[in-house]
């Protein structure tokens, strides 16, 4: 199985720092999103097994970055837990509810809680059966083939 990897989208360097260096020395590959627009280019280049995602940034808001990732037929199967300094209800149920995040962590950050949450989102990936490939649909151009004659062998 590959090895486990964190797409970790924070607009503060210091934090996606302290997440790269903590995540790395336990062995996961690491790579950072500066922010909800970085991270959709980066979700489309190489598929992360798991994001950790800021909710208040420049741009997209990570509430708006999650709920494109999870409406996203190619990506909706990556966990996602915001990671926010917002912690009231409301802002909880937003995260699990309009955006569709798995978990809703805060910060300051527990960072037992987070390696435990993480580890578990990755376990719940792992163990999905994968996706049935879609079905084929009728072409809905029938008049393409129209012009062609075809004249059954004599």
């Amino acid at each position: 199985m590959s090895k486990k990897s964190i797409l970790i989208v924070d607009d503060e360097k210091d934090i996606r720092f302290i997440l790269k260096k903590f995540f790395s020395e336990r062995g996961y590959t690491v790579d950072e999103a500066k922010s909800g627009e970085d991270c959709l280019v980066k979700i489309n280049l190489k598929q992360p097994s798991l994001i950790l995602l800021d909710i208040i940034m420049p741009g997209l808001s990570g509430w708006e970055v999650c709920r494109r990732i999870k409406k996203d037929e190619a990506h909706s199967e990556i966990p996602v837990s915001m990671l926010s300094v917002l912690s009231d209800s409301d802002d909880v149920g937003r995260s699990l509810n309009y955006s569709l995040a798995d978990r809703h962590l805060t910060k300051p950050i527990d960072f037992s809680l987070l390696e435990e949450t993480v580890e578990s989102l990755i376990a719940e990936y792992r163990a999905r059966p994968p996706k049935p490939p879609k079905p084929l649909t009728r072409r809905e151009d029938t008049d393409y083939f129209k012009s062609y004659h075809f004249d059954p062998p004599s």
